[in-house]
């Protein structure tokens, strides 16, 4: 009798946990809503953020916005000004154009290579565009790089000769937009007829 209780023991505390481990997946797939629009999701409370708890002014008058995210060690950079295509309706693809080659003209003492190289070796991104009513500058770099990025950038956008043409080949930048655009602006059939005497 004895013997007989402790088997039948033994094979309690063996099925118990076994069938609480199998009840266990059951009740979560009850849980599981059989379509999608059974989905029951708290209600988002959002409250967009006043412009003025992170607007500053400069001494020159400009605005500067500043949002504090410790999520990740990363710092985001944008300036934007008021310009592009509008002022230059005549002539058009000019300020994408500018836009583009801003970034690819070195700055300062730097070649445009030198210039990619620096930026790379910071771990920054940093470009310029233009559009039909802003241009602008950006930036992306970690935090303990910030200095270094900034005075890259800042180089970049104070440097007159920031249009300098890579040495290796002169046009090829140009050229490389030029085809870009063009591809854009021409109809589907015609790609022989626009592009017939470009070099490959």
């Amino acid at each position: 009798m004895k013997t007989a209780t402790r088997i039948l023991a033994a094979v309690a505390a063996l099925c118990g946990p076994a069938s609480l481990a199998l009840a266990a997946p059951a009740a979560a797939t009850a849980e599981i809503p059989r379509h999608p629009r059974d989905l029951k999701f708290a209600p988002l409370k959002f409250e967009v953020p006043k412009a003025e708890k992170y607007q500053f002014k400069l001494k020159n008058g400009l605005s500067a916005w500043i949002a504090e995210d410790f999520s990740l060690p990363l710092v985001s950079v944008s300036i934007k000004i008021r310009a592009g295509q509008f002022l230059a309706p005549d002539r058009p693809g000019l300020a994408g154009l500018t836009g583009t080659l801003m970034r690819q003209g070195g700055a300062g003492d730097l070649t445009a290579e030198q210039f990619d190289e620096r930026a790379d070796f910071l771990a920054a991104e940093i470009g310029s565009s233009a559009g039909d009513t802003e241009a602008g500058v950006s930036m992306n770099c970690i935090v303990t790089q910030l200095d270094a990025c900034l005075d890259l950038m800042f180089a970049m956008l104070n440097d007159e000769a920031a249009q300098r043409r890579r040495p290796d080949d002169p046009l090829a930048r140009v050229g490389l937009a030029d085809v870009r655009r063009v591809g854009l602006l021409q109809p589907q059939g015609d790609e022989g007829r626009i592009r017939r005497d470009h070099p490959r």
